[in-house]
């Protein structure tokens, strides 16, 4: 993650965002008297919603969180994907 200012940010806008969509980067941006934004791509906002929708219900919750134990621990199968079927 990226700190910068928000003069800095209004002055480069254009290579900023296109570093931000690019490589997946994240900008901090801080404005004098007011409050930090963060700039984020939309594929890492949407991705981060999603995440927050699956999180909120407690048995997805659950049920993620047995998937990742058993993934780490190699408790797995291996199926090749067809999408021609």
């Amino acid at each position: 993650m990226q700190i910068m200012s928000y003069e800095l940010l209004n002055q480069n806008l254009g290579s900023v965002i296109d570093q931000i969509a690019r490589e997946r980067d994240i900008i901090h941006v801080t404005r004098h008297g007011h409050e930090s934004v963060v700039i984020i791509s939309e594929s890492d906002f949407d991705a981060m919603q999603t995440t927050i929708h699956l999180l909120s219900n407690s048995t997805n919750a659950a049920r993620l969180s047995e998937s990742f134990k058993q993934a780490k621990d190699g408790d797995f199968v291996d199926v090749e994907w067809d999408e021609d079927k």
